[in-house]
């Protein structure tokens, strides 16, 4: 991936800051990389650390299912499940 010119060799994730969030996670993915932000407020979300401890383990899950596909199934899954244009009913 290119930005003016330049390769880019990697991004950071970082979501926004505002007392209103009690906890913000975002994931960026770049090439082979995939970087996580994990911000929240201690007071609302005393459990933190045990979500922040559990990515990697959920990445290895996540891994090892992706694997058991068979080659290309999840590129067809994906277009199966699109429809487009999509049609948004409106609920009065």
């Amino acid at each position: 991936m290119y930005l003016a010119g330049a390769h880019v060799v990697g991004t950071h994730a970082f979501g926004p800051i505002t007392d209103a969030a009690g906890l913000n996670v975002t994931v960026i993915s770049t090439g082979d990389y995939v970087s996580f932000s994990i911000v929240a407020r201690s007071d609302l979300v005393p459990g933190v650390w045990d979500l922040a401890d559990a990515i990697p383990g959920a990445l290895d899950e996540l891994t090892a299912a992706a694997k058991r596909l068979p080659s290309g199934a999840s590129r067809r899954a994906r277009r199966s499940r699109i429809a487009w244009p999509r049609r948004i009913e409106s609920v009065s």
